[in-house]
């Protein structure tokens, strides 16, 4: 019993050519061409077809006048090259202070205006009342003194 299809041959043996097929679906497929004439055509085509590539290859020669007006339409005007950008350090500490600068906008526009104007009058009056100037909270008083 073969566990090829008959529409599977030509590619299955095409991938035979090329070495594409594991060892395990080689071997099978080698067991069902011994008994398949079909697939042993296949074989002798695909076996005809690659000895001629290998042997009658031909090369395209361009004509000279083709060459030529390559070679004319590069000229070292028509091609332009462009610098390199390498980051020097003044680059990146600009880099640097633009991000800076923009993640501080952008927190300071994010954050209403109300509520860091109270923030900042309630914190200085509460460190304007008495025994708030620094609140460390600590149950050990060796630890934390109040100097």
């Amino acid at each position: 019993m073969s566990t090829f299809h008959s529409h599977d041959h030509d590619l299955l043996i095409q991938a035979e050519f090329d070495g594409e097929l594991s060892i395990a679906d080689s071997a099978r497929l080698a067991a069902h061409s011994e008994t398949c004439p079909e697939c042993q055509d296949i074989y002798r085509n695909f076996g005809r077809l690659s000895r001629l590539v290998r042997t009658d290859t031909r090369t395209y020669q361009a004509p000279e006048t083709l060459r030529q007006t390559i070679r004319d339409a590069i000229t070292p005007s028509a091609v332009v090259i462009r610098p390199v950008w390498r980051p020097r350090l003044r680059d990146v500490v600009g880099l640097a202070v633009g991000a800076a600068l923009a993640a501080s906008l952008v927190l300071t526009v994010q954050s209403p205006r109300e509520d860091l104007a109270s923030a900042l009058v309630s914190n200085h009056v509460r460190a304007l009342q008495p025994g708030h100037l620094v609140d460390d909270v600590s149950s050990d008083q060796h630890t934390v003194r109040p100097w």
